[in-house]
């Protein structure tokens, strides 16, 4: 029985990994049983620095919408409303200051209640659509 000498199938696999570890220093980027344990390591690296990545900018983003709340004049917390009766009188008291405005985009009479719903259904309104009942 002939010799099986594993022709361009191992090489290739091998001189892949050797591309994965190009830039590595020392044996790391030309021997491949260590090239290719240090890009498994690397591969491992990368998966925990992108959910590490997210971490810092979910903090950052806190830090900056807290920052912003604070120069407003209200907390963080503030900005994620919950349907209780102490925001609610919050708010109440911000619109009355005047610090506060309803953005509206289109007021419609009442008897043009389903033109103001296809409105709303086409999603090209830009804040709130109001049915007055005069």
């Amino acid at each position: 029985m002939p010799r099986a000498k594993r022709g361009f199938k191992a090489r290739r696999r091998r001189n892949r990994v050797l591309k994965w570890a190009k830039g590595f220093r020392g044996k790391r980027k030309n021997c491949h049983a260590i090239a290719n344990e240090s890009v498994q390591h690397a591969w491992m690296h990368m998966y925990r620095s992108r959910k590490q990545r997210k971490r810092d900018f979910r903090g950052l983003w806190i830090q900056r919408i807290n920052a912003a709340a604070r120069t407003l004049g209200v907390s963080y917390s503030f900005l994620f409303m919950q349907a209780n009766g102490g925001q609610l009188r919050e708010l109440a008291s911000l619109y009355d200051a005047g610090h506060l405005r309803p953005l509206i985009d289109k007021t419609f009479p009442f008897d043009q209640t389903l033109e103001a719903l296809a409105y709303v259904e086409q999603g090209r309104a830009n804040g709130k659509v109001v049915i007055t009942l005069d």
